[in-house]
């Protein structure tokens, strides 16, 4: 039985069977699906405007599987603790200078013909192919004064800097430990036609545990002893036109007084 109100505003009451009840039911169901609620709209949600950040942490990416073992894809490397890693690529007469303390005893200019990286030379050109993937080994110890003791590959880690002049001649400025090794891909075209990559920022373990990081032409990127803090290898992709690589230590000006040097080579999974 239902009752309802007459168009007088008399109440009635109306007999319905079971079918009936059935089918307002229905009816009410049916119309509380149709109405739109806060939140569940189905109208696609505007673009998110973000701006580039100054300096960016390396992605975390899946990396390779862990029982494949890299190979090895070069004869070793030495690079001296001397090696500027913004002289990669550039010719000899190529210099950069810095401002110095009264407490420097060293020259404010470091050149190319001095203090250029290590080009790495590959054991074939396979090892350079776009997509792979590569990983490092290094040894030995280097300091930026007299005053300290050597660090090893992975720098000292209380001492974190940056580059003094930022990034320059076609190499991002980066974020890390001082005294690391650090590396840098280029083309075969003069590094100086290349648009600045973002800086990337390893002031943090975390940061420096990365599994595979994928850095662009010219972005400086960590390498440290080629192993994270666990013990397994730090993986970097190559870049899609790069032929060459360079190593060079972690400073924030004035190379030309570093001491010491590092060693390694370079693996490939295959």
């Amino acid at each position: 039985m239902w009752t309802y109100k007459g168009l007088a505003g008399e109440e009635r009451k109306l007999a319905v069977g079971p079918c009936a009840s059935a089918a307002l039911l229905v009816l009410f169901l049916g119309a509380c699906k149709s109405t739109q609620f806060g939140g569940t709209s189905s109208r696609e949600p505007g673009p998110v405007v973000q701006t580039a950040p100054r300096a960016v942490s390396p992605k975390v990416q899946s990396p390779v599987a862990v029982e494949k073992i890299p190979q090895s894809c070069s004869e070793e490397y030495e690079v001296p603790a001397t090696a500027n890693p913004y002289l990669a690529g550039m010719p000899e007469s190529a210099s950069l200078t810095y401002n110095l303390t009264s407490s420097d005893p060293q020259s404010p200019i470091d050149r190319a013909n001095g203090q250029a990286p290590i080009l790495i030379v590959p054991s074939n050109a396979s090892c350079f192919g776009p997509g792979s993937v590569l990983a490092f080994t290094a040894s030995g110890g280097i300091t930026h004064n007299k005053q300290n003791g050597p660090s090893d590959a992975n720098g000292d880690a209380t001492v974190i800097v940056s580059h003094q002049l930022g990034g320059v001649n076609g190499k991002s400025d980066i974020t890390a430990p001082i005294d690391s090794l650090i590396g840098v891909f280029l083309s075969d075209s003069d590094p100086r036609q290349l648009a600045l990559a973002a800086k990337l920022d390893f002031s943090t373990p975390a940061s420096r545990d990365y599994k595979l990081l994928s850095p662009q032409l010219g972005q400086i990127f960590f390498v440290g002893t080629g192993r994270t803090a666990a013990g397994d290898y730090r993986q970097v992709t190559v870049p899609v036109g790069a032929t060459r690589l360079y190593f060079a230590t972690m400073d924030t000006y004035q190379w030309n007084n570093n001491e010491g040097s590092l060693r390694g080579s370079i693996l490939i999974y295959k």
